[in-house]
């Protein structure tokens, strides 16, 4: 199978923190990234590239570099536990959790990420 080097995006941050962290795991797993401003209409301002042939190694190790980061955030639920994004009561419902209400996986580091930096969307 050739080898493609074309630059893929594997997550994005605005976080100066978040983005020194990403960029630190992923390094500790001996994928070099850049850090390049976002060109989308997302809301990060900054997207993290690589060469797509370590586009498996990154794959595997974001969900954990997401999850160091965002410990202090375990859930997207609020302290009545509540979804954060429509405050449907989600205490009775098993985990993880996808809000049958609004259909946010309350795990997900997006959902997290949202939480934590105060406008769920």
């Amino acid at each position: 199978m050739p080898e493609n080097d074309e630059p893929i995006i594997i997550t994005s941050a605005s976080n100066r923190r978040d983005i020194e962290q990403i960029v630190y795991g992923l390094h500790l797993r001996g994928v070099r990234v850049q850090v390049v401003e976002s060109q989308s209409s997302r809301s990060d301002k900054y997207d993290i590239v690589l060469d797509s042939k370590y586009a498996f190694i990154a794959r595997e190790a974001i969900y954990g570099i997401w999850d160091a980061i965002l410990e202090d955030y375990p859930r997207a639920v609020t302290l009545e536990g509540r979804c954060a994004f429509c405050k449907y009561d989600v205490r009775s419902l098993p985990k993880p959790t996808v809000c049958p209400e609004c259909g946010v996986d309350l795990d997900s580091p997006q959902a997290r990420r949202a939480m934590r930096d105060k406008h769920p969307s």
